[in-house]
C-alpha cells in the first residue's frame, strides 16, 4: 500500500471519528434531561396538590360557617352569614350534590391564581380548562381534577394527572346529622329527637338569635379539619 492509499485511509477514518463525535456533542447538548424533568415536574405536582389542599379547606371552612358557599336566604352574625335551611314551614337544605358542585366551583376560582404563583417560571401550567370534581365521602372530602394539567416548557406541551386530594372531615355526617333536623323541624316544629341526633358524636348546640330564629351550632371533636374541630351552622327561622 502506497503513502497516498495510507493517508487517505487515515483521513476517512478522522472524518468517521469527527461525525461520531458530532453526533454524541448533539445528543449531550440538546437531549431533554429526564431526570431533571421528571424532578421538575414532582415540583409541580406538589405545588398544584398544594394549591387544590388549601383551596379545598377553605371550602370547607366557609361552607361550615356559613352552611353554604352560596347563600340565598341567610341571617347575619357577627362573622358571617348563616344559611337557613328552614323558613317558615319550609325546608331549604341543599343537597349533598350540591354542595359538592359548592366545592368544586370554589376550588376552581382559587386555583388559577394558585397554579400561577409557580416558581420556576420556565414552566408555564395552563389551569383555565381543568375541570374539578369533588365527592363528600365517610371521614373525607375528596377533591379531583378531573383532567390533566397542561404543562408548557420552551414552547413543548405535556399533560399531566395530578392525583385525588383527600381531605379529613367529618363533613358526611355533620350533613346527615342537619338533614335529619331539618326533616324533624319539617314534621313537627316544636320537636326536635336530640337523644337520637347525640349518638352520632357530635356537639350540638342551639344559639337563639331572636324571638324565631335559631342557629344550630355542630361540632365535630373527633376528626376536625386539618387538625381543629370543625364547626358548621345553619339557621332555622319560624313562623311565629
Amino acid at each position: 500500500m502506497n503513502k497516498k492509499s495510507q493517508v487517505s485511509i487515515f483521513v476517512i477514518i478522522g472524518l468517521i471519528l469527527v461525525i461520531i463525535l458530532g453526533i454524541v456533542l448533539v445528543k449531550v447538548n440538546y437531549e431533554p434531561d429526564v431526570t431533571r424533568e421528571n424532578k421538575n415536574f414532582e415540583e409541580i405536582e406538589k405545588h398544584v396538590t398544594k394549591c387544590i389542599e388549601e383551596s379545598a379547606l377553605e371550602a370547607i371552612q366557609t361552607l361550615g360557617r356559613q352552611g353554604s358557599l352560596d347563600p340565598q336566604a341567610y341571617t347575619q352574625s357577627d362573622d358571617s352569614v348563616i344559611s337557613f335551611y328552614y323558613f317558615k314551614g319550609r325546608g331549604y337544605i341543599p343537597d349533598q350534590e350540591t354542595i359538592e358542585t359548592q366545592i368544586s366551583n370554589f376550588v376552581t376560582d382559587k386555583l388559577y391564581l394558585c397554579i400561577n404563583e409557580f416558581s420556576d417560571k420556565e414552566y408555564v401550567i395552563d389551569a383555565e380548562d381543568v375541570v374539578v370534581g369533588t365527592k363528600i365521602n365517610k371521614n373525607s372530602v375528596d377533591v379531583t381534577l378531573d383532567t390533566p394539567i397542561k404543562v408548557y416548557h420552551h414552547g413543548q406541551k405535556d399533560e399531566h394527572i395530578i392525583p385525588t386530594v383527600k381531605i379529613n372531615a367529618n363533613l358526611k355526617k355533620i350533613y346527615e346529622t342537619s338533614k335529619e333536623i331539618i326533616s324533624d323541624t319539617i314534621n313537627d316544629p316544636d320537636w326536635i329527637q336530640f337523644d337520637k341526633l347525640y349518638e352520632n358524636d357530635l356537639d350540638i348546640k342551639i344559639v337563639k338569635v331572636n324571638s324565631s330564629t335559631i342557629v344550630y351550632v355542630i361540632t365535630d371533636n373527633k376528626i376536625g379539619l386539618d387538625k381543629k374541630p370543625y364547626t358548621y351552622r345553619f339557621a332555622v327561622k319560624y313562623d311565629l
